[in-house]
């Protein structure tokens, strides 16, 4: 693709504007095509890292939504799984994961949920929910195996 690019740089605008792209593609580290980090590497934990920053985003600008009690908790999880679920997951057809990046992802939907859900009330006390009870609640799988 590279070499296409250059040839044809080369032949429309001369000499120079070939050399100025050669030297641009040469020194990118890493860029983005498509909505996707793209960088030489092919290290998938740049674009977790970026798509993850992208729903965190997405969560605080509904926010006002989420912690509003008149919401119900289904509507929440249906604004949760329509609006922000898509977001850290786009593209994840063609990702490779690390261990790591598949328990970020893990973390991200189950502070997500947790938030959501709320604690729940064990005898006197009150306890954060498992992870089993939050993807009980929520009807669905993990994000990673979604």
């Amino acid at each position: 693709m590279t070499s296409f690019c250059m040839y044809y740089c080369l032949i429309k605008y001369g000499w120079q504007m070939a050399s100025l792209l050669r030297r641009i593609i040469l020194s990118s580290v890493a860029c983005l095509y498509l909505g996707t980090m793209v960088n030489k590497m092919n290290n998938r934990s740049v674009e977790v890292n970026a798509r993850l920053t992208m729903a965190n985003r997405a969560y605080y600008g509904l926010q006002n939504h989420m912690e509003s009690r008149i919401i119900s908790r289904n509507t929440k999880t249906l604004l949760y799984k329509t609006l922000i679920r898509p977001v850290p997951i786009y593209g994840a057809e063609t990702w490779v994961l690390a261990k790591q990046d598949e328990h970020r992802l893990s973390i991200f939907e189950r502070k997500i949920l947790r938030r959501i859900y709320g604690p729940v009330m064990d005898g006197e006390r009150w306890r954060i929910r498992t992870n089993q009870e939050l993807y009980q609640q929520c009807g669905e799988n993990d994000i990673v195996k979604f």
